[in-house]
């Protein structure tokens, strides 16, 4: 009989060492689950920054396609310019601009008349 009861308090010891097994396990289950929500919570923050940084981006492109376009557009608005200018010349002598008149027919000639300068 005293066999038995120090069988009997063995097991009971087992099971108690089990039963702390257990708990730490549980603790250790919970730290990684709130572990893993902290980590889900950071990716999906990286998720919506880097969403931002493909929008910036898109509209950057667009700003700068935007920004081609103007400048093709000036670039033909100032060869025009220099069209235009290139009709006067300065007289050496008196100092005064003279209107070189086109002798084509794209160019009418009441648009280089003295008085409109």
């Amino acid at each position: 009989m005293v066999e038995g009861s120090r069988q009997v308090r063995a097991t009971g010891d087992v099971i108690n060492g089990m039963v702390d097994d257990i708990k730490q396990l549980s603790t250790l289950v919970r730290e990684i689950s709130a572990a893993t929500i902290e980590q889900s919570s950071g990716i999906e923050q990286v998720n919506q920054a880097v969403i931002q940084m493909d929008q910036m981006t898109q509209q950057n492109a667009g700003l700068v396609q935007e920004s081609n376009h103007a400048t093709q557009s000036l670039a033909q608005l100032s060869a025009q310019l220099r069209q235009l200018v290139a009709h006067f010349r300065i007289n050496q002598s008196t100092g005064n601009a003279q209107a070189s008149l086109p002798t084509s027919s794209t160019a009418p000639r009441a648009a280089y008349q003295d008085s409109d300068f």
